[in-house]
């Protein structure tokens, strides 16, 4: 009977792994988590670049025309599209 007893203790144990593998693959994969991203509340091109270098320095300085300016709710990122790349960003108080 112990033979009779290891085989049926057998089966089981094979039964419920082709039962788990049976659900891990037809489980829905889980979605990656991504972060939210904000929208911008205003986007502004730039096309006189040496008004504003002048006018604030510190923010504009080596900017181009064509450069864009997306404000935030908390923030204002200088972003330059012919690079693909954000110049500069700066907290903003809303």
């Amino acid at each position: 009977m112990s033979k009779w007893r290891m085989y049926s203790s057998i089966a089981v144990l094979v039964a419920m792994v082709i039962v788990f593998i049976y659900l891990r693959m037809t489980m829905s994969p889980e979605k990656p988590r991504t972060a939210s991203v904000e929208a911008p509340i205003e986007k502004t091109v730039i096309t006189d670049a040496a008004l504003l270098e002048k006018d604030n320095p510190a923010f504009y300085q080596g900017v181009k025309n064509g450069d864009v300016v997306f404000r935030y709710s908390d923030r204002l990122d200088l972003y330059r599209p012919t690079e693909s790349r954000v110049l500069r960003s700066v907290s903003v108080s809303p």
